[in-house]
């Protein structure tokens, strides 16, 4: 039987708790603190080119991409209005892609997917359909 993985963050006390062990961000030296933050900065923007493969964008499309992401992040914001999780469902048309997408929610709300992740799961399933509709769950 593998151990639900619990995993909590503090952003005000920089604390994470896994598993029921905390874990502090001040316990760590500055040089590791300074690698974290250079390594979640990468993280940040090499997600947001997630989906956005070699077939049909351009080294030039996700350099757009992760530069617009670092501008809003130059901002003060960690993403723009309206790039949430319920604008990237809005114009899912298949009822099984939909409870897919709205599963994956949950799982972003426990933290146990990324928003980068759910985005590029929205990106696979908005691929997988011949035709965005309006969706009859979105309002007219």
């Amino acid at each position: 039987m593998t151990a639900k993985r619990d995993m909590v963050k503090d952003y005000a006390k920089l604390t994470l708790v896994l598993y029921g062990v905390t874990y502090s961000v001040s316990d760590l030296s500055t040089t590791i603190q300074d690698n974290l933050k250079l390594h979640g900065l990468c993280q940040k923007l090499i997600d947001s080119t997630a989906g956005m493969n070699s077939k049909d964008y351009t080294d030039k499309e996700r350099a757009g991409k992760i530069a617009e992401v670092y501008k809003t992040l130059k901002s003060g914001a960690w993403r723009k209005p309206g790039e949430g999780i319920g604008a990237m469902n809005k114009k899912v048309t298949n009822a099984k892609d939909l409870a897919t997408l709205e599963q994956a929610e949950v799982m972003v709300k426990l933290g146990l997917m990324t928003e980068e992740e759910l985005a590029a799961k929205v990106l696979d399933t908005k691929a997988r359909q011949p035709e965005l509709k309006r969706s009859p769950l979105e309002k007219v």
